[in-house]
């Protein structure tokens, strides 16, 4: 789970689950707890039901899909195990805009697989002509409704489409030792950027260099921690760190919590 996955988590702190129902904040906060430890967790989209829906990964590469409430948990789908070992990352989007959801999976061993809301699979990286899947995020990159898989796969920037899954991008330089990547507005040009946690900021049409900085850490998220309207980069789990850092891409320099 990346620090962006953490945030939303704990925006359920605040709200009711349901209009009938809410679960005790003390609950969700051990669930937040847990899920920061844990990582490879997403929320579901609030539903008319009780409780709280999580998607969860573990290490025998199973995703399970779980309903929470002050009653207990019940398991509503669980995968067979999938290619490539313990599940990494979960994002769940509505990929193709119809007004769905999709659960995203991205396994340690470097395979990615989409799920619709009925579980079926959409896609899975297994028969693309890459090895690994290094990184990767979900991004509304142009102009029509469905969202773009944006991933760094055998060290090089792929982008494929969340409706038919065509590649419609790649990339031929290489970035080493990248671990997560996320997308947003990251200066003042008010267009958006790609950040990579190795230190490097890429312009998203072209993935030119905007920025290259020492590490941000092994996960980043993006947050407008000033109130400007500009995100910052949020660093954590840097080797030999256990600090959040927070980087401000338009000033060009790290900045301390104000």
């Amino acid at each position: 789970m990346n620090l962006r996955n953490l945030l939303c988590t704990t925006l359920f702190l605040l709200i009711p689950v349901t209009a009938g129902a809410a679960i005790d904040p003390y609950t969700l906060l051990r669930l937040d707890q847990a899920a920061f430890r844990a990582r490879p967790i997403a929320m579901m989209p609030v539903d008319n039901l009780d409780g709280v829906v999580m998607v969860v990964g573990d290490r025998y590469a199973i995703v399970r899909v779980i309903r929470i409430t002050d009653r207990g948990m019940q398991v509503l789908w669980r995968s067979s195990a999938l290619e490539g070992g313990a599940i990494q990352e979960i994002f769940v989007e509505d990929l193709d805009g119809r007004g769905g959801y999709d659960i995203i999976v991205r396994t340690q061993g470097g395979q990615a697989f989409v799920f619709d809301d009925t579980y079926a699979s959409r896609w899975s990286s297994v028969n693309e002509d890459f090895r690994r899947v290094n990184a990767m995020t979900i991004a509304n990159l142009d102009l029509d409704p469905a969202y773009e898989i944006l991933m760094v796969a055998d060290n090089q920037i792929l982008i494929y489409d969340g409706d038919q899954f065509n590649r419609e991008q790649q990339f031929v330089q290489v970035y080493a030792n990248v671990l997560e990547v996320v997308v947003g507005n990251v200066d003042s040009d008010r267009e958006q950027e790609v950040v990579l946690n190795n230190g490097r900021v890429l312009d998203v049409i072209t993935m030119d260099p905007e920025w290259e900085t020492q590490p941000f850490g092994n996960m980043i998220s993006l947050f407008d921690i000033d109130g400007d309207g500009i995100d910052e980069v949020i660093g954590y789990g840097r080797p030999g760190e256990d600090t959040i850092r927070i980087f401000d891409v338009d000033e060009r320099q790290e900045k301390p919590f104000q």
